[in-house]
């Protein structure tokens, strides 16, 4: 699926000094051979790092390594499983993940590693894990975004694709009022969207509905009788 026809592909550092001055409305950091648990020269690292530094405030999605890499960046310790995970399986996910959408789910995914992260860093959120493996993780404070399965290779029937739910959130910021934190606007629609009710008492009823109603447009989600 093609979401954008302006893509910047960056394998190495000069790339990355090239494009110092571009914007981009986010970044996707990919996979790698490489393991935070091992031995690394900077030099195989550093065009990661430097996108994470150089773009604090753009969202930024990380898979498998880049996932490690994020968690790693803001305080996290990368461990080693004795043996590769390389199977497709399925995993649980709780409400309230922007890249599942909110609800909680189960997803079929493709595993392929062998560092893994246990525990995440402070303002970032675990929604899933896996023979206790971190497997999605979100901070909406610094626009992080995380999940350690490959959604590049999506298993057959798969409906969730975490990759357009990544891109649908990039179109949703967009549209959020400038009064409100991302925090707390997705706070007030996930509520609505697992509950069915409107039960803050911090901003008026119509308020809510009306934020409602953008990210239920947004994401194409039926009507609902809401409370």
């Amino acid at each position: 699926l093609l979401f954008t026809k302006d893509v910047t592909v960056c394998d190495d550092i000069e790339k990355i000094n090239d494009i110092t001055n571009q914007m981009f409305d986010a970044i996707i950091l990919s996979g790698s051979s490489l393991n935070l648990s091992q031995p690394n020269k900077i030099e195989y690292i550093n065009k990661s790092v430097n996108i994470l530094l150089r773009y604090s405030d753009t969202p930024i999605l990380g898979i498998c390594f880049g996932m490690q890499l994020i968690l790693a960046s803001y305080g996290s310790n990368i461990k080693r499983l004795e043996t590769p995970q390389n199977k497709e399986c399925m995993i649980n996910v709780d409400k309230n993940s922007i890249l599942f959408g909110g609800l909680p789910v189960k997803s079929n995914v493709t595993l392929s590693h062998q560092d893994y992260a246990s525990c995440a860093p402070d303002d970032f959120n675990v929604y899933s894990r896996y023979n206790g493996c971190i497997q999605v993780a979100e901070s909406l404070k610094f626009k992080r975004f995380g999940v350690q399965f490959h959604p590049e290779k999506k298993v057959e029937n798969e409906p969730v694709c975490v990759l357009s739910n990544f891109f649908i959130f990039l179109k949703e910021i967009k549209t959020i009022p400038y009064n409100i934190s991302l925090i707390k606007y997705y706070t007030l629609v996930f509520d609505v969207k697992n509950t069915k009710r409107v039960k803050n008492n911090e901003f008026e009823k119509n308020f809510i509905m009306l934020l409602w109603n953008n990210h239920r447009h947004i994401w194409n989600i039926p009507s609902l009788l809401v409370c």
